[in-house]
């Protein structure tokens, strides 16, 4: 699936991309790393422009910021709020994250532990748990999770 880029009046390109790391218990090592691009809701944008201007306080920090992931497989519409899976699961940022943004990027990321989202990962998004505004939704296969494993999923956004 190709991801919506937006090209702003400037040129630029907008867009997200996550990167899921599979540890299997006890490893050190990344025994799979897969790669995914996203779509932007317009909901989504509005409350980035919404926090530009003051008119939203719900800041995708450290608290507010949610990585989520799930099971549909139902294809990207802007009609939609949510992940739209049966089975979902949403984990807040480890240490350190959201950065500062940098070179026009910034990046969220989160940690799923051997009891979080043990099932097909075939959706994900970044939600901002204080207005519940999703940003954007992906639909990628990346893998069906097991309680023997442990995924990080980093989500970078910004300029393409």
């Amino acid at each position: 699936m190709r991801s919506q880029r937006i090209k702003g009046k400037d040129g630029v390109l907008v867009k997200g991309k996550a990167v899921v790391e599979k540890f299997r218990v006890g490893e050190d090592t990344p025994y799979e790393v897969v790669e995914s691009e996203n779509n932007w809701f317009t909901a989504g944008w509005n409350e980035i422009l919404s926090l530009i201007t003051g008119a939203s306080s719900d800041h995708y920090d450290a608290t507010n910021t949610q990585i989520g992931v799930g099971n549909g497989t139902t294809a990207f519409s802007d009609a939609q709020t949510d992940l739209v899976g049966a089975s979902t699961a949403y984990k807040g940022m480890e240490s350190g994250y959201p950065t500062t943004p940098s070179s026009g990027t910034v990046q969220f990321k989160a940690k799923f532990n051997t009891s979080d989202a043990n099932f097909a990962w075939e959706e994900w998004c970044v939600k901002n748990s204080s207005s519940g505004v999703v940003w954007n939704r992906a639909v990628s296969s990346l893998g069906t999770k097991s309680s023997s494993e442990i995924w990080y999923i980093t989500v970078t956004m910004g300029k393409a």
